[in-house]
């Protein structure tokens, strides 16, 4: 697992450096036209995917794609209700587990911090599959570091900003944002979108040894043994067969996961009802 929160920072700080302007410029167009939009209530349906078209232009600049001032926003309203609803969902399973208790607020708030992350990567999985994937990806890069990441990130920028008059916020926000992108890039290994879909493990069992045979055949030159043997397994499909098995325990471990999850807040209703009726 490659996440850590020095290298979180560090790196997370170098981009930010490097793509200062972009980042600075459209995150102050992001919060200028979120505090306008959220003046009225049909406005403030708007921001999430004002919000997701800022995320995703910073994932684009970690990843060395192109990025432009004002270009953000297609993409957020491309898919305005699938990021509404993670908004909804997000404030509602947090508000609720807190009152409650205030540790599972946290919990879920660590737990599902990656959520936007993983549905900008994955527009076409569901609100509940984007809420699972980050709470199985948090989990197996390790709660407390993610909790300890944000924490830092909060005292820090906390103690900047009351030394500054809260007017050091606008010159840090780049950091702070490129950080934790750095800190979902990390928890992903390879810096991939995060996709442990059935779909794309199906696609991985469609790939058989006949494809490679074909391949080997028309390039000779390179491929001269692999013809001779057509039926042999290559160390691209034993690479590929490895990734499979790897895929197929983490699908299961997010679908016990969310049941889990679906449990447990099935349990938090049941005892806030009642507790509603007493």
């Amino acid at each position: 697992m490659n996440f850590e929160i020095e290298k979180a920072v560090s790196q997370g700080f170098e981009y930010a450096k490097d793509n200062f302007l972009v980042i600075w410029v459209n995150g102050l167009i992001c919060i200028m036209t979120s505090f306008l939009a959220g003046i009225t209530i049909i406005g403030l349906i708007a921001v999430p995917a004002i919000m997701a078209g800022y995320l995703e232009s910073l994932l684009r600049v970690r990843r060395g794609e192109k990025a432009e001032i004002g270009d953000f926003f297609t993409f957020g309203f491309n898919h305005f209700g699938s990021f509404l609803g993670l908004a909804i969902l997000l404030f509602l399973g947090i508000f609720f587990a807190s009152l409650l208790l205030i540790i599972p607020g946290i919990f879920l708030f660590i737990a599902w911090y990656f959520a936007w992350y993983i549905k900008i990567d994955n527009p076409n999985i569901t609100v509940t599959e984007a809420l699972s994937m980050s709470m199985s990806l948090v989990l197996k890069i390790g709660w407390w570091k993610l909790f300890a990441l944000v924490l830092l990130l909060s005292i820090a920028g906390g103690i900047i900003n009351l030394f500054t008059f809260n007017l050091a916020g606008l010159l840090i926000y780049p950091f702070t944002y490129m950080i934790t992108v750095e800190a979902y890039i990390l928890a992903t290994d390879s810096g991939e979108p995060v996709n442990v879909k059935s779909d794309d493990i199906k696609m991985i069992n469609q790939v058989t040894s006949d494809d490679i045979t074909e391949e080997a055949e028309a390039d000779d030159d390179d491929h001269e043994d692999r013809s001779d043997s057509g039926d042999e397994e290559t160390e691209e499909i034993k690479k590929l067969k490895e990734k499979q098995a790897k895929e197929l325990e983490e699908l299961k471990e997010i679908e016990k996961l969310k049941e889990k999850q679906a449990k447990e807040i099935e349990d938090l209703r049941n005892e806030h009802s009642k507790k509603s009726d007493d």
